[in-house]
């Protein structure tokens, strides 16, 4: 029978063997102090300057991507039908986020105050059960359509945004370019101004 000392791998070893475990834990921890989030990247793989929002510069805004799917109602949304009218919101959230429950109030006011010709909400409902979903929104009195992305298939085709954190939002302007983004819960303050400034510039 081997001694007690000779069955035990070195403690090096042993946290090698264990490493998938560290690091989904150290995310884990990360996700806890930034909210919902645990990576965050924008395009060209850089990480975010800062949290919040980021308005684009006109000449260097893109076309938006076309997002098509399901709304929690049911209902087919496709992206490209108000593109080049209303300023759009696109914003990223999840029931089981906290910081969305803070966040999703101010975006419900604004898209009944603003919306029509002026302002459309879309949310995109990231690995979430609809059911959820659909209780969550309508107790913070969410009425906008939120897309179904179950699989993280629409969070893809949106590039700007981390895709791993969330609340994160697009802002689309009225020649259909994306012309900010904002990672992290957007403010009623902080929302009216970026809207304005994105107003100014389309």
């Amino acid at each position: 029978m081997r001694a007690r000392h000779e069955l035990r791998a070195p403690l090096s070893v042993r946290i090698a063997r264990h490493r998938p475990i560290w690091v989904l834990v150290s995310a884990l921890v990360l996700g806890a102090l930034l909210g919902c989030s645990v990576e965050a990247a924008v395009p060209g793989g850089r990480q975010p300057d800062r949290i919040g929002p980021h308005v684009i510069p006109r000449a260097q805004r893109r076309s938006a991507p076309d997002l098509t799917g399901t709304t929690l109602s049911g209902k087919r949304f496709t992206l490209a039908n108000h593109l080049g009218g209303p300023i759009i919101l696109v914003n990223v959230w999840a029931s089981w986020c906290a910081p969305c429950r803070q966040e999703m109030p101010t975006l419900a006011k604004a898209a009944a105050t603003e919306g029509g010709s002026d302002l459309l909400v879309v949310g995109v409902d990231e690995r979430d059960r609809s059911s959820s979903a659909r209780a969550f929104s309508s107790s913070l009195g969410a009425s906008y359509p939120s897309l179904v992305d179950s699989d993280s298939r629409l969070l893809a085709q949106l590039p700007m945004l981390p895709h791993n954190a969330i609340p994160s939002s697009l802002v689309i302007d009225r020649d259909g370019a994306v012309a900010a983004w904002v990672v992290g819960p957007l403010t009623s303050q902080a929302l009216t101004s970026v809207l304005s400034r994105v107003k100014a510039t389309s």
